[in-house]
């Protein structure tokens, strides 16, 4: 007797019955593989993305404090062109003798200006640079760009002390005290590396910003 053909109605039958349970099984790995295929890519994605927002945050604090060195130079360069004075209204009372100084007084503060829109960038940078690269690296781009705005702050303190101080004893003896502190501002203002020195305000800003762009690149490693 054969009964092998009842054999394979049973199989196909078990086989029909078992079909949908299998199906749903293969689907349900399926859909876990995909997950976890999904989830390895989102991870890749966020660590794509966080490396990215690190490294923009990091080189636009550095850009905007390397380009701090220079125009913080150049507002203390003793060079002065006989026109760049040439656009300041006068007064119609105003002492010759007084012209000059306040000719340089100007030019003085036109020169920090270029120095005030860096640090506005160099603030907004530091805030994103803070929240993106975290705590280790707060700490060290607080301090190194307080350097800036100190040498900065202390500059534009110099140029208008520098100045007055020259208007007011322009007609008088100047006492021992106040041309110590003349000179005290005059090397603030002037760039002139005998008179700085090494611990001079040029110095303080180039220590600083090779300080802050060693840390970044520590930290974006």
């Amino acid at each position: 007797m054969n009964t092998w053909p009842t054999y394979l109605r049973e199989f196909a039958s078990l086989l029909g019955h078992a079909l949908p349970y299998i199906a749903n099984i293969v689907t349900s790995i399926t859909a876990v593989i995909v997950a976890i295929v999904a989830i390895k890519g989102l991870n890749a994605w966020k660590r794509e993305l966080k490396g990215k927002a690190r490294y923009e945050a990091a080189s636009k604090l550095m850009i905007a404090c390397l380009s701090f060195q220079p125009a913080f130079a150049a507002a203390r360069s003793p060079a002065i062109w006989w026109w760049q004075g040439g656009s300041r209204p006068r007064d119609p009372d105003e002492q010759p003798d007084r012209s000059p100084i306040l000719d340089r007084l100007v030019i003085h503060r036109h020169r920090l200006e270029p120095l005030v829109s860096i640090l506005e960038r160099i603030q907004e940078s530091r805030w994103a640079a803070e929240v993106i690269l975290g705590t280790d690296a707060k700490e060290q781009v607080r301090t190194q760009t307080a350097v800036l705005m100190r040498e900065f702050n202390l500059l534009s303190v110099s140029v208008n002390e520098y100045f007055r101080l020259q208007l007011d004893y322009l007609h008088q003896e100047t006492p021992e005290a106040i041309l110590t502190l003349l000179d005290v501002h005059r090397q603030r203002v002037y760039d002139r590396s005998d008179e700085n020195g090494p611990d001079g305000p040029q110095t303080s800003v180039n220590v600083a910003v090779d300080r802050l762009s060693k840390s970044l690149e520590a930290f974006l490693g």
